[in-house]
């Protein structure tokens, strides 16, 4: 007998500035239904206004969205970056307006559905694309959003975005029992037939099985060790450099009594530097990019076999498998944390180099930008890495 396929409610609401994160929510749930449908016997449904809506009459457009699609979601997704959306007459924007019926409905009936609010946190592309009361709006708004007892958990771009919203929505699905429902009317739908969304899409990697995702996984998070090794490796030698450079300049005017001697020499000692500076830069800007593919990648494979082990869930074998997965993502999230520390300093160190000359100048700045941006990328791995490990946790607690 086939499996009965149960149907969790996706409803997704935002301004019109996060496309690419609406397609990316897509692509998810189309690649998630794949395995989920499989091996759970479940299946997400996206709603969306653009999908949902038909022309209508009523107060206003939200409210003529507001009465056609139906209120009984079991998942609300906001997402927000610099637009706050357009006033209903009742609320800020329409995105404001469907976050707080939500989360009414929580009120009414706790459990009745999992709000998730997502924030960017970059700036717009272009200057033009701001809009000071707009960008306001959403500031005030998140900062509203703990008074009313809402998580929300800010991104850095799409690709972080993505790895945050596969975590959690596994995480959401993890607690969720077909047998146990315990949302009352919300989940009257679950037995409903499934729909074609019209979006069926080849699944990703449908050949991989837990043994060569787990290979995978222990494959690039070891590769994520080298690189914060190689790091480290880096910043000791530029750390050498930079206590030899300032020693040979401290020793400079008991070797030479020549006040311009002394300049010319300190000029070229600088100069040695700010190539050492440069030099630094560049190799740890070709280490950005691979630390965020390899983060990607090991925790996409990390998820896809936590997926596929559903039908294991029960086996000691499985279980097993889940704390060695815990154990690698415990200790990649130990040692980038050790690295931030390490950063931290470092960043401090290189900025109060002496202003001695313009060389030194531009390579200290090219060298905190550097550092800048490998913390910003670091401190992502930390929570993806922090919330993967939750949601590991999660299923050896069941």
């Amino acid at each position: 007998m086939a499996r009965k396929e149960h149907i969790l409610t996706v409803f997704a609401a935002s301004p019109n500035d996060v496309a690419e994160e609406r397609n990316k929510l897509e692509e998810i749930v189309r690649e998630l239904n794949i395995t989920w449908s499989r091996q759970l016997g479940l299946r997400l449904d996206l709603v969306k206004w653009e999908t949902h809506a038909y022309p209508g009459i009523g107060t206003d457009p939200q409210d003529v969205v507001n009465t056609q699609i139906p209120d009984d979601y079991d998942i609300f997704i906001g997402i927000m970056w610099h637009r706050f959306g357009t006033p209903t007459g009742r609320y800020g924007s329409g995105t404001v307006e469907e976050f707080e019926r939500a989360r009414q409905r929580v009120q009414e009936l706790p459990n009745s559905v999992d709000v998730m609010f997502y924030f960017r946190d970059s700036p717009p592309l272009s200057i033009s694309q701001i809009d000071a009361r707009e960008l306001l709006s959403v500031q005030e708004f998140r900062q509203s959003l703990g008074e009313k007892g809402a998580l929300y958990w800010p991104y850095k771009d799409v690709n972080d975005f993505e790895k945050l919203l596969r975590i959690h929505l596994s995480r959401i699905t993890q607690k969720w029992k077909p047998a146990e429902q315990s949302r009352g009317a919300t989940y009257a739908k679950a037995n409903e037939p499934s729909k074609d969304d019209g979006c069926a899409t080849e699944p990703i990697d449908e050949d991989f099985g837990i043994i060569d995702l787990t290979d995978i996984m222990e494959e690039e998070f070891q590769a994520l060790a080298e690189i914060t090794n190689r790091m480290h490796i880096y910043m000791d030698e530029l750390t050498k450099k930079i206590n030899d450079a300032t020693s040979e300049i401290g020793v400079l005017p008991r070797i030479e009594h020549d006040p311009r001697t002394v300049r010319q020499e300190a000029k070229k000692l600088m100069a040695r530097l700010s190539l050492d500076l440069v030099q630094f830069s560049e190799r740890t800007d070709t280490e950005i990019p691979l630390f965020q593919r390899r983060m990607s990648n090991g925790l996409n494979a990390l998820l896809k076999s936590i997926h596929l082990g559903a039908d294991f869930a029960q086996g000691e074998t499985y279980k097993s498998d889940l704390r060695t997965a815990l154990a690698t993502i415990n200790e990649m999230n130990d040692s980038i944390s050790e690295t931030l520390k390490s950063i931290g300093g470092f960043r401090e160190a290189a900025a109060s180099l002496p202003r001695m000359t313009g060389d030194i100048n531009k390579a200290k700045r090219r060298v905190v930008e550097t550092l800048d941006r490998l913390i910003t990328e670091l401190r992502s791995g930390v929570t993806l890495g922090a919330e993967a490990a939750e949601s590991i946790q999660d299923l050896l607690n069941k």
